[in-house]
């Protein structure tokens, strides 16, 4: 296997991002806490600790215990060609889908541009954003944006059909349209990191290219945080605005840990559920001990931005210390998931990007059972569906 793959294993990334986080919260200082997140630090070494035994349960678990099996590109394209008509008509209805949610959702920033573009000036991002939240409800579409740029990716490596890059192209113009008038930022990055997932799996000339350009991009992304929280008195008074971004960033890791160790250490109760995920809460409304428990201590943080409690807290939510153990099996999956990804087999080429998503936002929360990627595992199974749809059609030629 070539080296430069290694660097995207999970045990690494998990490693790294975590090992961040807990740097970034005990060098938080409390007034820092207090001024971004309205809440006292907890300084707790056995929160640390057990922030720590969550991680390194992943870690053990994602560790490999065989030799895995590389597959190059022409190899992978031979072994799916079988597969790229069901592959085109599976992005063709997504990626549309996407776009349609998009336009529709935007349709009145479309029509008024103008009004958009000066309210955006003189009252920033949040206030645009506020304009649009009518339309809240068809932003369940945008979520397949996710998958269909991964399999539209995947697609142009294996039938080397380059129409699908335009649709790329157009879903990753109007994410970025979506970034200047409600301050998603993440809703763009969710579409460019599996993308240089890809691009490394398939172009590894490209690296470094593919390296420079995304830190600029980053910088360039993470500097809108001035048209946006930034206009507030609040912080321009009181914070350059390159200190302030600074401290801003730090601050997604830092109150991440300390809301952890504040569900750790406030008697917070622990139902036994059969599946992990604070989402299905949302779902089915459950007005459950710990249900009612997370709604009080939301609202101790003052701030909606920093209301998370990081994967491990998901997993401590639904599994209290037994989430430990859950912890040391996702990482089991994941690096099943990541051998497939360097197999060249298309589950791996396509779950593994998602998964990597997830390793880099680990610090916030549990993003495989977010709702927001349900959408990208439907069309994986859509995708299934067609395939088995086929298969039973061959067999019944074979048949008669």
């Amino acid at each position: 296997m070539p080296k430069y793959l290694k660097y995207l294993n999970p045990t690494l990334i998990m490693l790294v991002i975590n090992a961040f986080s807990l740097f970034a919260f005990i060098v938080t200082s409390n007034e820092l806490m207090l001024d971004f997140a309205n809440v006292t630090k907890y300084n707790s070494l056995t929160g640390i600790f057990i922030y720590f035994l969550f991680t390194l349960a992943f870690i053990v678990g994602s560790l490999n215990y065989k030799s895995n099996t590389f597959r190059h590109s022409d190899e992978i394209i031979a072994n799916n060609q079988r597969f790229s008509k069901l592959l085109i008509i599976t992005v063709k209805i997504f990626a549309f889908i996407t776009i349609f949610g998009y336009l529709f959702w935007f349709k009145d920033v479309i029509i008024h541009f103008k009004d958009y573009i000066l309210n955006l000036i003189y009252s920033g991002m949040l206030s645009s954003s506020e304009s649009l939240k009518e339309e809240t409800s068809i932003k369940t579409l945008t979520n397949f944006g996710i998958g269909s740029v991964i399999l539209s990716f995947l697609a142009y490596k294996i039938t080397e059909i380059r129409k699908f890059r335009k649709l790329v192209i157009f879903i990753i113009f109007l994410s970025l349209f979506r970034v200047f008038f409600t301050a998603e930022r993440v809703a763009l990055l969710e579409l460019i990191i599996p993308i240089g997932v890809i691009v490394v799996r398939f172009e590894p000339k490209l690296i470094k290219k593919l390296a420079m350009l995304g830190v600029i991009f980053l910088i360039i992304i993470w500097s809108t945080e001035l048209l946006r929280s930034y206009m507030s008195p609040m912080y321009n008074e009181k914070y350059g605005p390159f200190e302030y971004l600074f401290y801003r960033f730090s601050m997604y890791f830092s109150t991440s840990i300390n809301n952890f160790q504040i569900l750790l250490y406030d008697t917070f109760p622990k139902d036994i559920l059969p599946i992990t995920g604070r989402v299905f809460y949302k779902f089915l409304s459950l007005h459950s001990n710990t249900g009612v428990a997370l709604d009080n201590l939301l609202t101790k943080y003052g701030s909606e931005e920093y209301n998370n409690f990081t994967a491990w807290g998901e997993l401590f939510i639904d599994f209290g210390y037994f989430g430990i153990i859950i912890a040391f099996f996702l990482g089991r999956f994941c690096r099943l998931v990541y051998n497939s990804f360097i197999a060249g087999r298309l589950t791996g080429l396509y779950l593994y990007p998602l998964l990597v998503l997830f390793f880099i936002q680990s610090f916030r929360t549990l993003l495989i059972v977010n709702i927001r990627y349900y959408a990208s595992y439907l069309i994986f199974i859509f995708f299934l569906f067609l395939l088995e749809l086929a298969n039973m059609q061959k067999q019944q030629k074979q048949i008669y």
